[in-house]
């Protein structure tokens, strides 16, 4: 058996993601929020999110 390199390959893309936890389902403007505030780490104005559910 001989040794070999490991491979490296690249690969490029574009990636959109629309909708999450509640984006094709109903859901209250709290649970809204909640999944926001999960989705990006506790980072959020909350209050921001609220008026836009």
């Amino acid at each position: 058996m001989s040794a070999t390199e490991p491979k490296t390959e690249i690969i490029e893309a574009d990636i959109l993601v629309i909708g999450g936890g509640t984006g094709s389902g109903y859901a209250t403007p709290e649970q809204y929020v909640t999944e926001i505030t999960v989705a990006d780490d506790g980072i959020v104005d909350q209050k921001a999110a609220l008026a836009c559910a």
